[in-house]
């Protein structure tokens, strides 16, 4: 799919610069390529979950902790639509016996739709209620609705129902693994709605366990489920042609499919902002944005790997922008360059101030400013590799500030001191590294790439890996050892950080590893 889209795409940029056409077939093509890909991806969701179903993984529930956790995933979604977004549970603690994963992943697509379907200023609310036999999650919107007579049907698998939202949006798939997860802890889940006014969805589970048949009950801690981050949409979709976006006439790849650094150019004035475009369309893939707001949105979007904004513009400015994207913690990791025209050296510090990484005034000089971009970049590749290179126990030779060493060696003293911990959470890593969690999240961000949880994991791999090299325990036991529970899913994490499965890494460095300076050679 990826060699078929590839090749589109490019013909459709070409037919764009040269004809100002993007209606035609080739763009057609090139969506429904793209579709198709989404759909795939679907489908091995789909089949993940299926295959994963039948096995319930069964513990005490803290439902309001559950529900919670859902709800924060939506926090910024909801502040971005300017969505009334409530969340309403009883003061006592409510449990359940279940399956921590599939409820979590029933409860997080229903609040997925809610928010497709709710308008801007919307409302959308989160209840927990319960009664002597059962407990209920219960999400309601006051979105676009669905006809009665598409109600009975909406959760057969591949069934759409006609709506202006949904065409293209969907396939079908995310309601059916609702039903499905939910029927297999004897639970029901169910649609009132109205065409135009909303629609609420409710989950109900019956308390206690007497209606599972021969399944095994643990006490251990659930985990978040691993399919989580699967659920969440992939945004990060390139127009063809927009009047805000702009991508080299000489590359015309897939972000995903290329090496190229993405860099993000906002100026309110039009020529110069075709000007900065063009002068870095050779080297990097450049997306643009002609004022503060849309520049934020389109860092969310995007999340490229360097921003250069200008500091006055209307709608937002560039101090303004550049202190929502250092506080937040999900963009506080990627450099910001102001440029202003003013020489006055108070501005200068206010950007300081705000958490610009660099500073340049106009008129600038290209050969500055494209030295002064790359050296950022490099900066953060460097940090990057020396990162990889130390979690995948090979022999660093990037040079990079001490600071970033000192801390990568503490947090990997800290996690494999816990591994064995169930009540390690980010938070105690946080206390223990003597940093708020917003601090620690940004710099692991710029060390790593990586959000603390994906971090943690990989020292917990790390640590696995050293084991089978150095002790003879077998693939399950050191899993397991680290606090991996199902060996499949440790396998398909050990192959994404080593680019090899573990037999193979425990054959090829199981002589050649140095334990007392813990490197392959």
């Amino acid at each position: 799919l990826s060699l078929i889209i590839n090749p589109l795409k490019k013909a459709v940029q070409k037919e764009n610069v040269e004809n100002g056409s993007s209606g035609s077939d080739l763009a057609i093509a090139h969506r429904n390529a793209r579709r198709l890909l989404s759909l795939v991806d679907q489908l091995l969701l789909l089949r993940k979950a299926e295959n994963d179903a039948d096995a319930l993984r069964l513990s005490p529930i803290n439902v309001n902790n559950l529900s919670n956790e859902v709800y924060q995933c939506f926090v910024n979604q909801a502040k971005d639509k300017n969505i009334n977004y409530n969340f309403r549970i009883p003061n006592h603690e409510i449990t359940i016996i279940g399956d921590y994963e599939k409820i979590e992943i029933s409860l997080f697509n229903l609040m997925s739709n809610a928010f497709k379907y709710t308008p801007i200023g919307g409302e959308i609310n989160l209840t927990l209620t319960e009664n002597d036999e059962k407990v209920f999650l219960e999400i309601s919107d006051n979105g676009d609705g669905i006809d009665k007579k598409d109600i009975d049907v909406i959760f057969e698998k591949f069934k759409q129902i006609n709506s202006k939202v949904s065409v293209g949006t969907g396939f079908g798939i995310g309601l059916y693994i609702v039903k499905y997860f939910v029927d297999k802890h004897k639970g029901s889940v169910s649609c009132s709605s109205e065409a135009g006014k909303g629609s609420t969805f409710k989950l109900a589970f019956l308390k206690g366990n007497s209606h599972f048949e021969d399944v095994e009950i643990t006490n251990e801690k659930p985990q978040r489920s691993q399919l989580f981050d699967e659920l969440i949409p992939d945004e990060i979709e390139e127009p063809i042609s927009t009047a805000t976006t702009s991508i080299a006439d000489s590359d015309f790849k897939k972000t995903m499919l290329t090496d190229k650094r993405t860099v993000l150019i906002i100026d309110d004035n039009a020529e110069i902002r075709a000007y900065l475009i063009k002068l870095f369309a050779d080297s990097y893939i450049v997306y643009s944005a002609e004022n503060g707001e849309e520049g934020l949105k389109m860092t969310k979007k995007h999340m490229p790997d360097l921003v250069i904004s200008d500091i006055t513009m209307e709608e937002m400015d560039g101090l303004e922008l550049c202190r929502r994207i250092k506080e937040d913690n999900t963009l506080s990791h990627i450099p910001v360059i102001l440029l202003t025209a003013s020489k006055n050296p108070e501005t200068h510090l206010q950007g300081i101030n705000e958490g610009a990484d660099d500073y340049i005034t106009k008129p600038f000089d290209d050969d500055i400013l494209t030295a002064r971009v790359e050296s950022l970049l490099r900066n953060r590749h460097n940090l990057r590799t020396y990162f990889l290179d130390s979690i995948t126990l090979k022999e660093n030779t990037q040079k990079v500030p001490v600071e970033y060493q000192q801390m990568l060696k503490k947090c990997i003293e800290i996690v494999e001191a816990n591994i064995h911990k169930k009540d390690f959470t980010i938070r105690t890593f946080a206390l223990e590294m003597g940093m708020s969690h917003r601090t620690l999240y940004t710099k692991i961000k710029i060390i790593s790439g990586q959000t603390l949880n994906a971090f943690i994991r990989s020292l917990r791999i790390r640590r696995a890996a050293m084991l089978m090299l150095t002790e003879d325990m077998n693939i399950t036991q050191a899993s397991t050892e680290v606090g991996f529970e199902d060996p499949k899913y440790f396998r398909q994490q050990f192959v994404k950080l080593f680019g090899m499965t573990p037999s193979e890494y425990i054959k090829k460095y199981k002589t050649s590893f140095n334990s007392d300076l813990n490197i392959i050679k």
